[in-house]
């Protein structure tokens, strides 16, 4: 909502099979993104085809989102008036090239209700955080009128302890394409984990310098990013880019070079002062907080570490009060990004705030 009052379109969000679903304010229709190869975009028009998607979605977490953003095909799907919408209509008001690929969405969502897995399969299951895929076994099935509401998982290699019951949608077969999207998720992830920045923000100009020596946070240890930009189960579209605004402000603090700011116990960003901007950063819940923090971080670094033609771009920019009051998901990304752009973290000046200096 914040990114479309101010002319953006974000992705109300993904599906587990990786497709992205949209809105845009220019119509009241559903567009569908297959992330494959050829990137084959569908456009879902009247509502009873908005429900019958719902329908085929089921527990999917993106129905939540779907729900809130087309509340007549919602009504629909809870009264199951869309049937009966659908079956005196021939051709579906969906623009695609073919009939099959029309129905390709429903029948791939649709399978796991027709096969349930049983007692003793082999299973992978997503993560709570959709990046990683786990391999175990189902060792136990809940099921409410015939239907299947969760499977009990045993991880290979881990204690019973860990066993835990998961939702149907997480799980999926341990087919030899999947185990290799399993093996390079792991990698991918354990090299960026090796660095601590995610692989969002490996396009910063400030994640070559978060482990250098000289850095103005001392030795405090930098901000776990993972945490910070690590999206709760469910999460919209609008939280998962949120987390990882946060995590780009944090990552430009804890890359600032010594003599950037003011760390003297008097300074404008003494250890204790920083410690509780880094706090108010990861505990901020929207885009006003973040704003003001981001200003107070701009204003903190020493204009000698600002590149002129960055500064003179964010001075073009909203100024404090109105940026703060009129804060959205967009404006963050724009500033933090031309933020990270302007600050020089190779030039080091231990003597700036030195009480020593001569």
């Amino acid at each position: 909502d914040a990114g479309a009052s101010c002319g953006r379109t974000l992705s109300l969000g993904r599906d587990r099979y990786g497709r992205s679903y949209w809105k845009l304010s220019a119509n009241s229709d559903l567009y569908v993104c297959d992330q494959g190869n050829d990137k084959v975009w569908r456009r879902y028009s009247r509502p009873e085809v908005i429900a019958s998607v719902m329908h085929f979605l089921d527990k999917d977490p993106i129905v939540m989102e779907l729900t809130r953003v087309f509340p007549e095909a919602a009504g629909l799907c809870r009264g199951r008036q869309w049937r009966e919408l659908l079956m005196g209509t021939r051709n579906l008001d969906v623009d695609t090239e073919t009939e099959e690929q029309d129905s390709e969405i429903d029948d791939d969502i649709g399978d796991d209700e027709e096969e349930p897995y049983e007692a003793g399969e082999e299973v992978l299951v997503e993560s709570k955080c959709a990046q990683l895929l786990w391999h175990g076994k189902v060792v136990a099935v809940s099921q409410w009128n015939g239907k299947v509401c969760a499977y009990r998982i045993h991880y290979f290699g881990w204690s019973s302890r860990f066993d835990e019951w998961v939702k149907p949608i997480r799980v999926v077969e341990p087919t030899e394409n999947n185990l290799q999207v399993q093996e390079e998720r792991f990698q991918e992830y354990a090299t960026c984990r090796q660095e601590g920045i995610p692989k969002e923000l490996e396009s910063m100009a400030s994640r070559k310098f978060l482990n250098a020596k000289d850095r103005a946070r001392g030795k405090a240890q930098a901000s776990d990013l993972f945490k910070v930009a690590l999206p709760k189960p469910n999460a919209t579209s609008f939280e998962r880019s949120f987390g990882i605004v946060k995590a780009a402000l944090l990552l430009i603090e804890a890359s600032l070079p010594e003599g950037a700011v003011n760390t003297s116990p008097n300074g404008n960003w003494r250890p204790s002062y920083a410690a509780q901007w880094r706090k108010s950063v990861a505990e901020a819940s929207g885009s006003y907080t973040l704003m003001a923090c981001t200003y107070i971080l701009e204003e903190a670094i020493h204009g000698d570490w600002m590149d002129p033609h960055a500064v003179h771009i964010l001075s073009c920019l909203p100024q404090r009060w109105k940026a703060i009051r009129e804060a959205t998901l967009p404006a963050l990304f724009l500033r933090t990004y031309l933020l990270d752009q302007a600050v020089s973290y190779s030039v080091v000046d231990k003597t700036k705030y030195s009480r020593g200096r001569r």
